[in-house]
């Protein structure tokens, strides 16, 4: 058994087989509910097109923008189905030529109107024409682009969806309380006849190429089409107003890195001399060199001794002579306490610099 087993569903906005509600009513029939689709324009093609649903389902003709087709829509639904579970929202339009492709400062009011009316406010007008159907609740999805920032080319639909986006959460707040969730899709970039006459379209592609932690099909309409059923299911009984991403995670990350280089080994703080080997063996082992910490000559005697290192290995240092003329009488100390002379001597004496290697 289906998670729609038993619902009804209205989906709108189908085109061709390509389109996303083709994709959202077959995955709705494979889950057990009963759809009904509407199509616009070229009603013929819808229904070619719904025939090769598992089950052809009924298609009603639905101009959003047209008064009478949003009046009549519960009465023609409720010829199929006596009621509704469930909405799918997946209609927008914009003037490809006025409002698309890199015209934005320069399209007329008309236009920018049409992309509204049809992008964003047929959301609510379909939500409300369709909920005397759905007395018992219900869930409406809509299908999102994300509008969180602009987009080349996407101009004017780009602020339609926007505006589609805020109108989803107003919904979910007036229509909580007769139990009817609304919720967006935010669908990643897909091949549909609807994309295709957006200008320049082809950008989006190398930006899910590189950006897109899971990856991304622009030919897979699955992963949204499953997205927007779960959402009509009663597996979200308390979600309502969200939009839910599916986009192989571009939304959520900047830029992908190169994968970093691998980390170089932490430097030695033994020496790189070779240590003492047995007669006629070339190999090295460890360091365990030791060598001259500091050489003091004065003029009536000389001192040597040695640092070590941890684990007895000691760096090369260079040696530094004291002055030619001694004090008499004043100690020669190492100016590093972890050098100790075996014996007074008179002078002034430093401990030597360490090579970088020490």
């Amino acid at each position: 058994m289906g998670i729609l087993a038993g619902k009804r569903i209205l989906v709108t906005g189908v085109i061709t087989d390509a389109s996303i509600a083709f994709h959202v009513a077959r995955v709705a029939q494979e889950q057990g509910a009963t759809v009904v689709l509407t199509g616009f324009g070229r009603l013929s093609l819808v229904e070619r097109i719904a025939r090769r649903l598992p089950s052809p389902p009924p298609v009603l003709e639905l101009d959003v923008t047209s008064e009478d087709h949003l009046a009549s829509l519960a009465s023609r639904v409720s010829e199929h189905v006596d009621g509704l579970d469930g909405v799918l929202h997946a209609i927008a339009y914009a003037n490809p030529e006025e409002a698309l492709g890199g015209n934005f400062l320069h399209t007329r009011w008309p236009d920018v109107a049409t992309a509204v009316q049809v992008s964003a406010f047929s959301l609510k007008a379909v939500a409300t024409a369709a909920l005397p159907l759905m007395g018992g609740g219900g869930s409406v999805v809509g299908l999102d682009f994300d509008a969180s920032v602009a987009w080349p080319g996407y101009d004017w639909m780009g602020v339609a969806k926007a505006g589609l986006e805020s109108c989803a959460r107003y919904l979910a707040r007036d229509l909580g309380e007769k139990g009817v969730r609304v919720n967006l899709v935010a669908a990643g970039p897909l091949r549909t006849m609807a994309a295709r006459s957006i200008p320049g379209f082809d950008r989006f592609e190398s930006v899910w190429d590189t950006r897109a932690p899971l990856g991304w099909s622009m030919t897979d309409p699955e992963p949204v089409a499953r997205a927007c059923v779960a959402l009509l299911s009663d597996w979200f009984p308390a979600t309502t107003g969200e939009i839910v991403h599916v986009d192989g995670g571009v939304h959520a990350v900047g830029a992908l890195c190169p994968p970093r280089p691998a980390a170089r080994p932490a430097p030695s703080m033994s020496s790189p001399c070779p240590a003492r080997t047995a007669r006629g063996s070339s190999t090295r082992s460890p360091p365990t060199c030791t060598r001259p910490a500091a050489t003091c000559s004065t003029a009536s005697s000389s001192a040597t001794a040695s640092i070590k290192g941890p684990g007895g290995s000691s760096c090369g240092c260079m040696s530094r002579r004291c002055p030619a003329r001694p004090r008499r009488g004043s100690p020669c100390t190492a100016a590093s306490p972890r050098w100790r002379p075996s014996s007074a001597w008179t002078g002034s004496c430093t401990t030597p610099p360490c090579s970088p290697a020490c």
